[in-house]
C-alpha cells in the first residue's frame, strides 16, 4: 500500500473516532468520549486540529476544566505563535466566581479556535 493511501486511511479512521467521541459526549457518555478521542490522538500523534478540540471538549465534559483550559491555551500557543497575547487571569476566589471565570475563559478560548475547526 502506498504512503498516501495509508495517510488517507489514518485520517479517515481519526475522523471517525473524533465523530464517535463527539456523539458519545453529546449522548452523555463522557468516559466513552474521552477514551475514543484519546485513541484518535494515539493514531495521529501529530494531532489534527479537530482532534485537539474534541479532546478539550471531552476534558471539559468530565469536569476537568483546568486541564481543558491548559490544553486549549497550549494549542493556541502552538498554532498561533505570533499572536502571543497575555492570557486572561482566572479568578483566584473559590466557589462560584472561579467556576464562572473558568467557563468564560473556556468559551473565549473555544471562540478563538472554532473558526479554524473544520466541520
Amino acid at each position: 500500500m502506498e504512503a498516501s493511501s495509508i495517510s488517507k486511511l489514518t485520517e479517515l479512521e481519526t475522523q471517525c473516532l473524533v465523530d464517535l467521541a463527539a456523539n458519545a459526549r453529546m449522548s452523555n457518555m463522557p468516559q466513552v468520549a474521552f477514551n475514543t478521542v484519546s485513541r484518535a490522538q494515539q493514531i495521529n500523534p501529530v494531532g489534527a486540529f479537530h482532534t485537539s478540540i474534541e479532546f478539550a471538549e471531552a476534558l471539559w465534559t468530565q469536569q476537568e476544566h483546568a486541564m481543558a483550559i491548559q490544553f486549549l491555551t497550549q494549542l493556541i500557543r502552538e498554532k498561533f505563535p505570533s499572536q502571543r497575547q497575555q492570557s486572561p487571569k482566572v479568578s483566584s476566589n473559590l466557589g462560584l466566581e472561579e467556576v464562572q471565570a473558568c467557563a468564560q475563559l473556556y468559551a473565549r478560548l473555544v471562540s478563538v479556535l472554532v473558526p479554524f475547526y473544520r466541520f
